[in-house]
């Protein structure tokens, strides 16, 4: 049981990761229906813009660290299989904007923005990055071996320097590819290794926290991201804001029970974060046509209200239905959407302790051996 217990904080805490991001790019949608900036919810997904992705990652790098020292052979999933995601879904979403911008009439990608959005981290960055981070993280090891540890060093000033790399930042591509997301990457980057080098020092602030600790953990975040808001450097210093949301968040996740129908429910979501991710393009895309073509917001009443009220539905809906496609794919004929082919990656057995939940597995790894890592 206390095994189970152990997996369930992760799957929680990567279920609210996925739920927040979920919920802010709903945001968007609804700013582009009501206007910018309206109901409660922009200045919540600013607030926790320093949890969201480091934490993600920061798990990500926890879940990996038993398998860096594995062959390659043993770890294709963890690189084939999250290029093969990566370039799959950069296919799907590049017929998807191709047909949308032929409907518009704007002009179609050159095919330079064609080749540059596969080689860049722009919509899927998330893939990009994990199997970017997990290579360097094994170059690291076969290079330092035990002093790789200190790679957090130079990684940590790289995160405090990605706001002077993201001005310097001069790569351009067609704008239906989105943004190119390497700030968020160089900035991302220590969080993962944190992660992968830092399972004792999890344990051991699991091990202390209490309700008033974390509490205590909380309420300095919120004041250190209110005097940098206060002074207009929160941009600056959002590492250092990443750092105390991480921390606070793990206390957090220490103390909440996570019995109850709620935490079991968002437990369920972080393992099915794949396809909430990947399949967000789309959803958002038809939601932005629902708000604006078919039943426009502004005739529901006050924009603050609806805005409000209106975007955490919607987010549980996205959630709901990439979950459901996400269920019935993977066991039937559309499970390569989800999942790299066995001739790929290899056999294995499915495990808790992926990254990305869902159908992710460990190769060579019994789901005993899998739940040690997670106890380490």
């Amino acid at each position: 049981m206390m095994g189970d217990e152990r997996r369930a904080w992760i799957d929680v805490a990567r279920g609210t990761c996925i739920i927040l991001v979920t919920l802010l790019h709903t945001t968007f949608v609804v700013d582009g229906a009501v206007g910018s900036g309206r109901g409660i919810w922009p200045p919540v997904d600013y607030l926790l813009h320093p949890l969201r992705m480091p934490l993600f990652f920061f798990i990500s790098g926890m879940l990996a660290a038993g398998a860096v020292a594995r062959p390659l052979r043993q770890t294709r999933r963890r690189t084939l299989g999250l290029l093969y995601l990566y370039v799959l879904w950069s296919v799907l979403q590049l017929v998807h904007l191709v047909f949308s911008l032929r409907d518009s009439g704007d002009p179609l990608p050159e095919p330079y923005d064609v080749v540059a959005s596969f080689f860049a981290p722009t919509g899927l960055w998330f893939l990009w990055a994990l199997a970017t981070y997990f290579l360097l993280a094994r170059l690291l090891h076969r290079l330092l071996g035990r002093f790789a540890p200190w790679a957090l060093v130079p990684l940590a000033a790289l995160s405090m320097l990605s706001p002077v790399l993201e001005e310097m930042q001069t790569l351009s591509i067609h704008p239906g590819f989105g943004a190119i997301f390497l700030s968020s990457v160089y900035s991302n980057a220590v969080w993962y290794f944190a992660g992968l080098y830092g399972r004792w020092a999890v344990r051991r602030l699991r091990a202390v926290s209490t309700p008033v600790l974390a509490c205590i953990a909380v309420a300095v975040f919120w004041a250190a991201f209110e005097a940098s808001r206060l002074a207009l450097v929160t941009l600056e210093v959002r590492w250092l804001l990443s750092g105390l949301a991480v921390v606070a968040s793990l206390m957090v996740f220490a103390v909440l029970p996570l019995r109850g129908v709620i935490a079991r429910t968002i437990a369920a979501v972080g393992r099915r974060t794949l396809p909430i991710y990947v399949m967000q393009w789309y959803l958002m895309h038809l939601l932005a046509i629902l708000l604006i073509d078919v039943v426009p917001l502004e005739r529901l009443g006050h924009q603050d209200l609806v805005a409000s009220v209106i975007t955490p539905l919607l987010t549980a809906a996205v959630i709901a239905v990439s979950c459901g496609i996400g269920g019935l794919a993977a066991t039937g004929p559309l499970s390569w959407l989800f999942s790299a082919p066995r001739w790929l990656v290899g056999a294995s057995r499915a495990s808790s302790s992926d990254a990305l939940g869902g159908r992710a597995e460990v190769p060579g790894t019994s789901l005993r051996q899998a739940r040690r890592i997670l106890r380490r």
